[in-house]
C-alpha cells in the first residue's frame, strides 16, 4: 500500500490515458482514498503485533497498555468517519477491525489475566488501567499459598477469641460486689492483651500491595526495566516480587511456541526421526538460544593443537573412547572432557 501510494500520481494518469488495461489494473480515486485512510491504523497494528510476538524481552508488562492505545485510536478514527460521513468504506473497515480487536482483546485486555497482571507488575503503571476491585487481581490474591496459610491462622485466632468471650463471661459472674468503673476497667484491660495477639486484618500479599503503591513510582514507563526494579526490591517487596518472577515470563502470544515447533521440524527430520525426546529437547533449546550465548561462547579458551594431538583426534568420535582408550595423550583427554563439559552447561544454562 506504501507503494502504491507513493506512486499514485503517476498510475493515475496511466489509467486516464493508457487504455482499459490500466484502468482494470490501477485502483479507483475512492480506493485510493480508503488506502490512504487505513494505512496509519494498518501500520499502528502491525506495530502491535510485532511488539506483542517478540520474545526477546519481557513484553506482558507493556501488552495492556499498548493493546489499549491501539484500540483507543482505531474508535477515534471510526468515531471520526461516523461523524463526518465522508466515506462508508473506510467507517466499515474500522468497524470490521474494531470487533476484531474487542474479540481478541476483550475489555481492551482487561479480562486476559496475563495482561492485567503485568500490567499490575510494571512499576510505572502499577494497574492504573484497571478497575480498584479487578477481579484478575482478586483471584492473585485469594489463590496465592500465603492467603491460605493467613485464612487458617485466622480461623484458630476466631477459635481463640471465642474462647475468650467465656473467659469475660468468668470474669463477670466473679465480678459481684465490684465498681462498674473497676469492672470495666479490669475488663477491657483483658480484651486489650488478649487482641494483640491476632494478626493483622488483611493477608500479607494485601499488605505488600498496599505497601508496593507507596513506593517510589518510576518515571518513565518505555525506559522502566521491571525485571530490575523488581530485583531491587525484592527484599522490601519479597511476595509480589515471587509473583512477578512468575507472571513477567508469561509472553503475550503464541508466536514464541510456534518458532519453538519450527525449529524442532528443522531438528528432528526424516534421517533424523530416532532422536529420543530428552536428546532432541536439548538440540531445540541449543537451536534456539545459541544466538544469545554466542558471545559468552566466544569467550571460550581454545589451546592450539600439537601434531601429536591431532592424529589421536579421530579417536575421539565417541565420548566412551576417553575411557576405553588409556594411551590417549592427556591433554587431549582433558580437551575433549571439558568440551563435554561446556555442551552440557550451555544446555544447564
Amino acid at each position: 500500500l506504501h507503494a502504491m501510494l507513493r506512486l499514485k500520481v503517476p498510475l493515475i494518469y496511466l489509467r486516464d490515458t493508457e487504455g482499459d488495461d490500466w484502468k482494470k489494473t490501477v485502483p479507483t480515486d475512492e480506493q485510493f482514498l480508503f488506502f490512504e485512510a487505513i494505512v496509519p491504523v494498518l501500520k499502528s497494528v502491525k506495530e502491535l503485533s510485532v511488539f506483542l510476538s517478540s520474545d526477546t524481552e519481557i513484553r506482558i508488562d507493556m501488552s495492556l497498555w499498548k493493546v489499549t492505545a491501539l484500540i483507543n485510536f482505531v474508535e477515534k478514527e471510526k468515531n471520526n468517519y461516523v461523524t463526518h460521513g465522508n466515506n462508508k468504506l473506510v467507517e466499515k473497515f474500522l468497524g470490521d477491525l474494531l470487533s476484531e480487536l474487542n474479540k481478541r482483546f476483550p475489555d481492551k485486555g482487561r479480562k486476559l489475566p496475563a495482561f492485567a497482571l503485568g500490567h499490575y507488575l510494571h512499576p510505572f503503571f502499577r494497574g492504573h488501567l484497571l478497575d480498584v476491585d479487578d477481579e484478575n487481581i482478586q483471584k492473585l490474591v485469594e489463590n496465592h499459598p500465603t492467603t491460605k496459610e493467613y485464612f487458617e491462622n485466622s480461623s484458630l485466632s476466631v477459635s481463640s477469641s471465642s474462647n475468650n468471650n467465656g473467659s469475660n463471661d468468668s470474669i463477670a459472674d466473679n465480678a459481684q460486689g465490684w465498681e462498674e468503673n473497676e469492672y470495666n476497667t479490669i475488663l477491657a484491660k483483658y480484651n486489650e492483651d488478649t487482641n494483640s495477639h491476632h494478626i493483622h486484618e488483611n493477608p500479607p500479599i494485601k499488605l505488600e500491595m498496599e505497601k508496593y503503591q507507596k513506593t517510589i513510582r518510576s518515571k518513565n514507563a518505555g525506559k522502566t526495566d521491571t525485571l530490575a526494579w523488581w530485583k531491587q526490591h525484592a527484599a522490601e517487596l519479597p511476595i509480589l516480587s515471587g509473583v512477578a518472577r512468575s507472571w513477567l515470563a508469561t509472553p503475550p502470544t503464541s508466536a514464541s511456541s510456534e518458532r519453538a515447533f519450527s525449529a524442532s521440524g528443522l531438528v528432528i527430520t526424516d534421517r533424523r526421526y530416532n532422536l529420543d525426546s530428552d536428546k532432541a529437547d536439548k538440540l531445540v533449546f541449543i537451536m534456539q538460544n545459541y544466538s544469545a550465548l554466542e558471545n559468552y561462547i566466544k569467550k571460550w579458551p581454545i589451546e592450539q593443537e600439537n601434531e601429536s594431538d591431532i592424529e589421536h583426534e579421530s579417536d575421539l568420535s565417541l565420548p566412551i573412547l576417553i575411557e576405553e582408550y588409556p594411551k590417549i595423550p592427556t591433554k587431549v583427554r582433558q580437551r575433549k572432557q571439558q568440551r563435554m563439559d561446556d555442551s552440557q552447561s550451555i544446555v544447564d544454562y
